[in-house]
């Protein structure tokens, strides 16, 4: 049950701890005082979509906290399940920040939850039904959800709507297998041309690369090899002077005589030993170097013509010799689809035949299921609508039988005879707003009658509805409220009379600001607020006592 909301800087309300009981729970207030906003905080913590428009004028953030308890143990292993723990005091605290910005935050017992968790766990805590759920009985598309809830096959339909959603995926495949021949002729044509264009190249990863050094190095070859002869000359020496090598062996020649006799220039010696032992590799290196850089003339034309395919190919098929032999392999994938395509076609249609039967299996199941489930729900909803002073109403659910669609194959709407003698039609061409709302109470008292659902909210169930029909529609919610709690907002008095716990919600101006509060009345005031539902704005002791009478009733 919901033990606590706490709502900040959400429209008028600018700060509101609200205390619920358990039971029957009724909030009532004049119009425009904010009943509203109320039932929007709810929506919006319990996961439901909401506008930044919600934040107070002035204010940068808005946050909505509940609090939710004594929770019976089927609920609490379904929680678990999804992975929400119950604290140790039996709490959950759920709670939702919306800032300016547009950023919305949920925290479940303090720790960060996406939006989708939130969602997942609130069907467990919270229940609510407004004016727009009655208005899905205008819609008999929405009908099959009302039997599947009350069949519990919303796992079975999950598991029909997989192999469907599959079955589909697979049709899809099929009708673009199924392109006109010679337009396939001419696709593998043109697949094979390009195909056997870029293979025929012979392509391999990093080699423009390579091709561009080399002819970088032919182009430079005169420089390179007299380079080659400079440092050959410099180091060996020549007809005009010594060379470099020469010079540094002598150089090390008379160090080594000097560390004869004086041990300090041992390590010098020693050290130009090693430059004369390197210069030594390198001169043998640069000497092995003659000639490497003299190139046949031809091998130049031959890169810059290889250079130039790759230039071409690279227009016609990527920036890159990679991204070419990438696209190699998708055409080949291309091209091995068409061509295999008969095969693939073939296979394709055994997987959609034993998707299809086994598709038909489960609708058939679910059809069966849901025509048991329809005839139970009918009696139990002509017995509630009996006590809500309509007796003579007739109740059905046609089910006809439809190609497979995403819920199943059956095509559901709901009918009803308001009348002795008239034939059964649909809701949406024969019911007021005052049948529609009892109808819908119904529909929600037989569902909800041992589901896991901790809380129920009727936001404005008497719409259309007095007099003796609205104290039926009490009298109902508050024999639900014996079973789970029920949070009520209305304008009638037959209603707010039974409650349990009465909450007034006040609105008030200060400093030319607008400001809503919300308290639970005691005794007196809860007499007074019923006298003023019942008479208006003058109340008379005449209508004080018939607040009374109708309290104590």
């Amino acid at each position: 049950m919901l033990i606590q909301l706490q709502i900040e800087n959400v429209a008028v309300i600018e700060k509101a701890n609200i205390d619920f009981s358990v039971g029957f729970n009724v909030l009532t207030g004049e119009t425009g005082a904010g009943k509203s906003i109320i039932i929007d905080s709810i929506n919006a913590v319990t996961g439901e979509k909401t506008s930044k428009d919600i934040i107070r004028t002035g204010a940068s953030k808005a946050k909505i906290s509940a609090v939710f308890g004594d929770f019976e143990n089927d609920a609490i292993n379904a929680l678990t399940e999804l992975g929400c723990d119950i604290s140790e005091d039996g709490m959950l605290l759920l709670s939702r920040e919306l800032s300016s910005e547009g950023r919305s935050v949920f925290r479940l017992n303090g720790a960060l939850v996406p939006m989708a968790v939130v969602k997942q766990i609130a069907p467990i805590l919270i229940n609510i039904h407004g004016q727009h759920d009655s208005q899905q009985l205008f819609s008999p598309s929405k009908h099959v959800g009302f039997i599947d809830g009350y069949a519990s096959l919303t796992d079975k339909v999950s598991e029909y709507r997989a192999v469907y959603k599959e079955m589909c995926e697979v049709k899809d495949m099929l009708l673009s297998l199924e392109t006109d021949d010679e337009l396939k002729e001419r696709k593998i044509e043109l697949l094979s041309f390009q195909i056997d264009e870029i293979s025929a190249a012979e392509l391999q990863n990093g080699e423009e690369d390579e091709l561009l050094s080399r002819r970088d190095m032919i182009k430079n070859s005169g420089n390179l090899a007299e380079s080659v002869s400079s440092a050959h000359s410099i180091l060996n020496g020549d007809d005009r002077r010594e060379g470099a090598l020469s010079l540094v062996r002598d150089a090390a020649y008379a160090i080594s005589q000097i560390s004869e006799f004086d041990s300090e220039f041992s390590a010098l010696s020693e050290r130009a030993n090693n430059v004369v032992y390197e210069l030594e590799d390198i001169f043998s290196e640069i000497r092995a170097a003659d000639g490497r850089f003299d190139f046949d003339e031809n091998e130049l034309d031959a890169l810059e013509e290889r250079l130039d395919l790759i230039f071409r190919l690279k227009q016609k098929y990527g920036g890159s010799v990679e991204d070419i032999l990438l696209k190699l392999e998708a055409l080949q994938t291309e091209l091995d689809g068409i061509t295999f395509g008969e095969q693939r076609k073939e296979e394709l249609e055994n997987k959609y035949k034993l998707l299809k039967e086994r598709a038909t299996a489960i609708a058939e199941e679910i059809s069966k299921k849901r025509a048991d489930a329809a005839a139970k729900l009918c009696e139990q909803i002509m017995s509630e609508l009996n006590f809500l002073d309509m007796p003579n109403v007739k109740f059905a659910v046609e089910q006809n039988r439809v190609e497979l669609k995403s819920d199943g194959c059956d095509q559901i709407e709901f009918l009803i005879s308001a009348n002795s003698g008239e034939e059964l039609k649909p809701i949406s061409k024969i019911a007021s707003g005052g049948e529609l709302s009892r109808i819908m109470l119904a529909i929600k008292t037989v569902l909800t009658d041992g589901d896991l659902t901790g809380t129920l909210i009727f936001d404005e169930i008497d719409t259309g509805v007095s007099g003796k029909t609205a104290r039926k529609i009490g009298e109902k919610i508050r024999l639900v409220s014996k079973n789970k709690q029920v949070l009520c907002v209305t304008h009638l008095a037959q209603i707010a009379s039974l409650a349990d716990s009465h909450l007034y919600i006040e609105k008030k101006q200060t400093d030319d600001k607008t400001y809503t509060s919300v308290r639970v009345l005691d005794e007196n005031e809860r007499v007074y607020e019923v006298a003023r539902i019942m008479g208006g704005e003058i109340i008379t002791d005449a209508t004080l006592e018939a607040a009374r009478e109708l309290i104590l009733i």
